[in-house]
């Protein structure tokens, strides 16, 4: 690769360039744009170009291009030079060729101080042949040269810087030689030379080089460029209005069709198919765009070579995924030291709502980090507590990080760390007080850099053995050659303690160049979602962190982590767990459509599935019609299965079912329609067929097919014709044939079909005056909405277009001498041009162009002039074309208008007065005023057109300058226009009070901000005038208008308070705030009640209980009473019953809760005293036995339940004793 490039901007993310596009993106030097050879022509003489830049050019770097061819017979010594940088032939540097015994060599002679430094390629030029030949100095101490093939490309090391000498000087076509020496001039001829102050990459040497080759046709296949078919990603250059270099980016070959930057600020485009393309599509000179506005891309980092990737591309916008390219490949150079190598895409298919496709795993063996990602700007956020972890990550010997970052908080926050069993970190890249920091081990590398906050910022760290480099926007921040490595470590963490986003991190196991990583820096423009994080392989379970909530899963065995979910409140990132074992034959890559439009894209082994075997009858194939039976009775009652084979499931969009009579009738009759688009098997009963001889039709209709149509090659505003044929398995016919074109180049042209004799042809006409290359799809679409589409590049070619002159008005003075007036036109190829008088014999006097290319002529009239019109003819010429004839009239004695001022005060309406003298010949009766050019701020109306009163209205509070411009006609001819020059001086305006409406909720506190504007940009302060009714409003910033409001308890509906703001001199009008405050359900409240009973005596009664809805209570027993049983009513749910247990009494209680089916109330407790009663005593029988003619004596047993005395009585006396 090149040495890297010593000065290199930051690649901000502003947007805001177009007005900058004046000073942005231009070479210090180039020759006028040549659009077709010859060349500008050096016959060894003395017809060289010289230019003088002595104190201009800062030479410490330099890039030199040219496309010439040589005429060695003429060439007076060993050398010819093509241009000469330098003082005189022994000081500066020489781009041309050298003899080496009489085989020219491209060569580049530099000369530091007085010793001569030859640089040589190793292929000779033949004579009478063009090459493009570049020459690049890095720091005056590398050359790097290139010649037509690309991959020849030598070093030369110098000792030291060059020397230049006291003045600086390019000459073009000579050698530059001293008196003392013979003077050598080149024969030969040069097409275009270009000069950079600043030393390009080898990749930005490639583009222009490429764009050289192209151009002048100097390489014929894509081979000859080094390119092949996929999509390229290189870098674009160009000079900041400071002097920095600035990098673009795109998603193909960036190159322009006038050199490589632009003097009128277009942005630079891109390249595909390995077909540069050649395009000036607007003037964005900051917003790169590539043909894809929508690509998916599948990116192996090579982990051996210089970056080389695979690359796979999907464009989800396209009208028809069927038609939609896959691409994959290299670029860069592989393990065997090619350049553009190709990976092959196997296996390609087409579903209903996506893509899969194969590629093998061989040609990725040597490809060890996987980057997947969508367009640039969906990044990863972090809040200081989410961050992602991977157990037992093995970080090697020679590594790189890189990532860009744009946080809130620079101080602290880790971007990458491994950490050992213990969490002590081991390696880590992280941030420290705004400066990027390395630590290994114990040893720490601190950058120099400060980091900005909130703006994206490109860091970068690698490794190689003992020695770490940080990079912070492509720039060198800090080395250290002696960090102690660390080999393996335990667990891998991103994001911790990081405030802010992170997007497109990538770890390859290398350490990359700062060029390398130069190039691989993205441009990231967005940060709401997260489109990467990546490592293939990772054999071990992954952690990860939902960013919002901070819940974690383990997921084992995940190879790649992928997400495409917005960051927002209550939802996690969505983690896919692919692609399986690594040592399988091939990978597949699948890609779902959502409605949204959004996708998903998982890496898995695709097993193809087996067809669909048909259940009944056959399998319909695409296209195929399929006779299903014939019938030769009468009535028929059947049924008709059928099934849809794999093929036809994925092309085609319905199947129809036809039948006929079988008379021979052609005459199809469509009896059923199946829209279903997956494997399909339909059952149709068709009873109503009643004819004999009747036959049933199952056909699949087949989209078109478009045969491919060859890259075309046209001529600016020509109609080009382009034949192609479209097959389709029912018609062609009855076709739809459109083009689409994301280029204005195409889309702002106009374009036709024509059908004849079974083929079509598409005519092109280009917009007006444009030219380049534009992207074509063609479409075809049949009747039933299947289509087919591909793709060609339309290439149109400049053609020198005529200039444009531009007629108008001299105005002369009777009794002048002479008069001057300067000829223009417009040549829309920016071709210098001259004038010439083609009729000048009714101009009333002598006419002479005294400077032909500025147009410049002068005028002396007749002594016989008068007052009539005169006038004269002239042309313009570029070279090659002459215009059409322009005629500027010649006014004598013309009016003349008077300028003047006006000055107001803002919001003012002022009056004024137009002046102005008639010419000799003019009459002041017949003499009015009229507007020329409006006013910018403001309304200007002429009140009389005779006396030039006015009036001026400017608009709503604008101040500042302001002009309009006007005629005075004297009845004969218009003045000269003049203008009025406004003044409108600024006055205070009052401020504006906008009033509010808001929704809070009841018994909630809330904040708000009331509103309030000043034209003036002044500080306001915020009053409240009167308080709302149902809470009160408390302002925490007067200045902003952040307020309080509490609502009183229960309150709900409408309130309102009013407030006013005032500037410090004018006061608001009162403004209202409106406030709605949402009722919120209140918890009913359960009272505690004391209630009483009669001893073994039940007893009812309601809960006590209020809800603030009064809506419906339910209640229920928490505590149930210890002396009884209490039951709630079943039909009266707000009774209850006491029962107390037999024969207690006391205390006793119970508590209970309300609930309105939403909240439930307190706990409240009902108290219970139970009233003895006096319980009647109980006698016990008892039986007595005793001898006879004995007695016995005996006490009757009693029990009394309250205790009291029992007296006994007999109430029967024994019969026998």
């Amino acid at each position: 690769m090149a040495p890297p490039i010593s000065t290199w901007n930051d690649m901000s993310h502003n947007e805001n360039h177009a007005s900058q596009s004046e000073s942005k993106y231009r070479p210090v030097y180039r020759t006028n744009q040549i659009s077709q050879l010859p060349a500008i022509s050096f016959d060894g003489l003395d017809d060289f170009l010289s230019h003088d830049y002595s104190g201009q050019l800062p030479l410490n770097e330099l890039s030199l291009f040219s496309v010439a061819r040589f005429h060695y017979d003429k060439v007076k010594d060993e050398s010819q030079a093509l241009f000469t940088l330098g003082e005189h032939i022994r000081k500066g540097i020489r781009l041309g060729c050298l003899d080496s015994e009489s085989n020219y060599q491209p060569m580049i002679k530099a000369y530091h101080r007085t010793s001569e430094r030859i640089f040589m390629h190793s292929q000779p030029m033949p004579d009478d042949t063009f090459h493009a030949l570049s020459a690049i100095l890095y720091t005056n101490q590398t050359l790097f040269g290139i010649d037509t093939q690309i991959e020849n490309e030598t070093y030369t090391e110098l000792p030291g810087q060059l020397d230049y000498g006291q003045s600086l000087k390019l000459l073009i076509g000579s050698d530059m030689r001293q008196d003392a020496f013979e003077t050598s001039f080149a024969k030969s001829d040069i097409a275009e030379i270009i000069m950079y102050d600043l030393g390009l990459s080898k990749a930005q040497v490639t583009i222009i080089q490429t764009y050289l080759n192209v151009k002048y046709g100097l390489s014929t296949t894509r081979q000859d460029l080094g390119l092949t078919d996929y999509t390229h990603e290189l870098c674009g250059i160009g000079r900041e209005s400071d002097g920095s270099s600035r990098v673009f980016y795109s998603g193909g070959l960036i190159i322009r069709d006038d050199g490589f930057v632009s003097d009128n600020g277009d942005y630079l485009y891109a390249a595909h198919n390995g077909n540069p393309i050649i395009e000036t599509p607007d003037h964005t000179p900051h917003h790169i765009h590539s043909r894809w506005d929508r690509v998916w891309k599948l990116i192996w980092i090579d982990s051996q070579n210089n970056g080389g990737r695979v690359e796979v591309a999907f464009d989800t916008s396209a009208a028809n995924i069927n038609t939609m390219p896959i691409y994959a490949g290299l670029l860069g150079r592989n393990n065997d030291n090619e350049d553009f190598s190709e990976i092959s895409v196997v296996d390609k298919q087409f579903y209903e709502n996506e893509i899969r496709f194969k590629v093998n795993i061989s040609d990725l063996q040597n490809y060890s980090c996987l980057t997947l990602g969508m367009n640039p700007g969906f990044a990863l956020a972090f809040d200081q507590t989410g961050y992602l972890e991977s157990t037992h990550f093995e970080r090697p010997y020679s590594m790189t990080v890189c990532a860009w970052i744009k946080l809130t908080d620079t101080s602290a926050g880790e971007i990458i760390s491994w950490t050992d069993a213990q969490n002590n970190y081991q390696a880590a890249l992280l941030l420290n007080n705004g400066f990027l920091t390395y630590v290994e081990n114990s040893h720490r590398l601190n950058g120099t850099i400060e980091l900005s906050e909130n703006a994206w910022i490109h860091v970068a760290v690698s490794k190689n053995g003992n020695t770490v480099t940080l990079f912070v926007n492509g720039q060198l921040d800090a080395t250290d050659t002696n960090l102690h490595e660390t080999i393996v470590s335990e667990k891998l963490f991103i994001g911790q303690f990081l405030q802010g986003v992170m997007d497109n991190l990538v770890i390859w196991n290398q350490a990359l160049s700062a060029e390398q990583i130069r190039i691989n820096m993205r441009q990231m423009q967005t940060e709401q979602h997260a489109s990467l994080i990546a490592y293939w392989p990772i054999n071990d379970p992954v952690r990860v962190y939902e960013m919002i909530s901070g819940q974690s899963a383990n997921m084992e065995n995940i190879r790649l982590i992928v997400s495409d979910a917005p960051l927002s409140t209550g939802k996690s990132i969505a983690f896919t767990e692919q692609p399986g074992d690594i040592q399988c034959d091939d990978v597949g890559i699948r890609m779902t459509y959502h409605a949204e439009n959004s996708a998903q894209v998982i890496i898995s082994k695709i097993d193809r599935a087996p067809s669909v075997v048909p259940q009944t009858k056959a399998k319909i194939l695409a296209g195929q019609y399929w006779i299903v039976d014939r019938f030769d009775s009468g009535n028929v009652d059947f049924d008709i299965s059928f099934t849809v084979a794999e093929d036809l499931v994925e092309k085609d969009r319905y199947i129809k079912l036809f039948h006929r009579n079988a008379n021979g009738d052609s005459n199809w009759e469509l009896l059923a329609v199946s829209t279903g688009i997956d494997t399909l098997f339909n059952r149709v009963s068709f009873s109503h067929i009643t004819q004999t001889g009747q036959f049933i039709l199952v056909r699949g209709n087949t989209a078109p097919t478009i045969q491919a149509v060859p890259d075309q090659i046209s001529f600016e505003d020509t109609w080009h014709h382009i034949p192609f044929l479209v097959t389709d398995m029912e018609t062609s016919v009855s076709l739809t044939i459109r083009i689409e074109s994301a280029q204005k180049l195409i889309s702002d042209g106009e374009y036709s079909v024509d059908y004849a004799d079974g083929a079509y042809t598409l005519s092109i006409l280009p917009a007006a005056n444009m030219y380049g290359a534009g992207n074509v799809n063609l479409i075809a679409t049949d009747p039933e909405g299947l289509s087919d589409t591909i793709h060609f590049i339309q290439v149109v070619q400049p053609t020198n277009d005529p200039p444009d002159p531009y007629s108008g008005t001299m105005t002369f003075m009777q009794g002048d001498q002479i008069s001057t007036y300067t000829l223009t036109a417009n040549d829309i190829d920016g071709d210098l041009v001259q004038f010439i008088i083609v009729d000048d014999t009714a101009a009333g006097g002598m006419l002479t162009l005294t400077q032909r290319n500025l147009g410049i002529c002068s005028y002396t009239p007749d002594d016989t002039i008068s007052e009539q019109e005169y006038y004269f003819d002239f042309k313009a010429f570029d070279g090659l074309l002459d215009s059409s004839p322009g005629r500027i009239y010649i006014k004598i004695n013309p009016p003349v208008a008077d300028p003047g001022e006006l000055t107001l005060d803002e919001d003012m309406i002022a009056n004024g007065t137009l002046t102005g003298t008639i010419g000799p010949d003019g009459n002041i009766n017949d003499a009015y005023f009229k507007i020329s050019k409006q006013a910018q701020k403001g309304d200007i109306v002429i009140n009389d057109q005779i006396t030039g009163a006015y009036i001026y209205k400017p608009f709503a509070d604008v101040n500042g300058h302001d002009s309009f411009e006007f005629v005075y006609n004297d009845g004969v001819m218009d003045s000269v226009a003049a203008q009025i020059s406004i003044t409108i001086q600024p006055v205070d305006d009052p401020p504006f009070a906008w009033g509010d409406d808001f929704t809070f909720y009841e018994d909630t506190p809330a904040t708000g901000f009331i509103s309030a504007s000043d034209a003036d940009f002044d500080v306001l302060t915020f009053t409240i005038l009167k308080q709302p009714q149902k809470g009160s409003v408390t302002l925490t910033n007067i200045n902003t208008g952040a307020f309080t409001y509490i609502p009183i308890a229960n309150q709900t509906g409408n309130d309102a308070f009013f407030y006013r703001v005032h500037d410090h001199r004018y006061v608001s009008s009162p403004s209202l705030v409106n406030i709605y405050l949402t009722p919120v359900n209140d918890p009913p409240v359960a009272y505690n009640t004391p209630i009483a009973c009669l001893e073994d005596t039940p007893v009812s009664y309601s809960f006590s209980a209020f809800d603030m809805e009064n809506d419906p209570l339910e209640y229920s027993i928490d505590i149930p009473p210890s002396k009884g049983l209490v039951t709630i009513n079943t039909e009266n749910p707000s009774c209850f019953t006491y029962t107390p247990n037999d024969g207690t009494s006391g205390e006793d209680s119970f508590m209970f809760r309300a609930s309105d089916n939403e909240l439930t109330s307190n706990l409240a407790v009902v108290s219970i005293y139970i009233t003895p009663v006096n319980d009647a005593p109980v006698g016990f029988s008892e039986v007595l036995t005793l001898d006879e003619d004995t007695s016995i004596s005996y006490t009757l047993s009693a029990f009394d339940a309250d205790g009291d005395w029992v007296g006994r009585r007999m109430n029967t006396m024994p019969e026998k004793g």
